[in-house]
C-alpha cells in the first residue's frame, strides 16, 4: 500500500498559524498579570518545564485557535484514503491532546512533557523510534523540522516555510502542502 507510512503533522506553524507557547504565554500574562514574572522562573527549569507550567496555568480555548484550512484539508483527504495521521509537536501534550480531541483527525499524539521538549532532534528520535527511519511522511514548516524531514520518507513543506529557514537541497523527497 502506498500510504502504509503514517502522515505526521506538526502543530505550531503548520496545523496552526500560531504557536501554543506564545498563545499560552500571552493568555497567562493577560489572566494573571500579578504573576507576570513566573514564566521566567519556570524557564530556568528548561523550555519543557515552561511549557508544562503554562499548559497547566492557563485554560486555552482550542476551538478558537487559527487552524490552517489547507493543512486540515490535506489531513482530511489522507485520512479519508485510510491513512494513519499523527500529530507530533513540541507543544505540551496536554494542549496537543486537547487540539486532537477538538479536531478528531488524529490517530495518535506525540508531544512534549514536563521533562522533554519534543523539538528538532528529539522529535526526530521519537518518530524514528515509533516508525523507523524513513517510515513516516512529515508535514512541517520550520528550521527545527529539518532533522525530522531528513529522517522522513517524504517531507511536506508548508508554504509558509521560507528557503531561508529550510534547506530543501538536504531533503530527498519534497512536496509542498496545499
Amino acid at each position: 500500500m502506498e500510504h502504509a507510512a503514517p502522515l505526521v503533522v506538526d502543530l505550531d506553524g503548520t496545523l496552526l498559524r500560531s504557536d501554543l507557547l506564545l498563545e499560552t504565554g500571552l493568555l497567562f500574562v493577560r489572566d494573571q498579570p500579578l504573576r507576570v514574572l513566573s514564566p521566567l522562573f519556570w524557564l530556568a527549569g528548561g523550555k519543557a518545564a515552561l511549557k508544562h507550567q503554562l499548559a497547566h496555568a492557563t485554560d486555552l480555548d482550542v476551538t478558537q485557535l487559527p487552524y490552517d484550512p489547507a493543512v486540515i484539508a490535506l489531513i482530511t483527504r489522507e485520512r479519508a484514503a485510510g491513512r494513519r495521521i499523527v500529530l507530533a509537536t513540541a507543544s505540551h501534550h496536554r494542549l496537543a491532546e486537547r487540539v486532537a480531541a477538538h479536531l478528531r483527525l488524529f490517530d495518535d499524539v506525540i508531544a512534549s512533557d514536563v521533562s522533554r521538549n519534543l523539538s528538532a532532534h528529539a522529535k526526530r528520535d521519537a518518530l524514528v523510534d515509533a516508525y523507523g527511519e524513513g517510515g513516516f511522511d512529515y508535514a512541517g514548516n520550520a528550521r527545527d523540522d529539518l532533522p525530522v524531514w531528513q529522517a522522513a520518507r517524504r517531507a511536506d513543506v508548508s508554504p509558509r516555510a521560507t528557503a531561508q529557514s529550510v534547506r530543501l537541497g538536504a531533503l530527498s523527497s519534497i512536496s509542498m502542502c496545499p
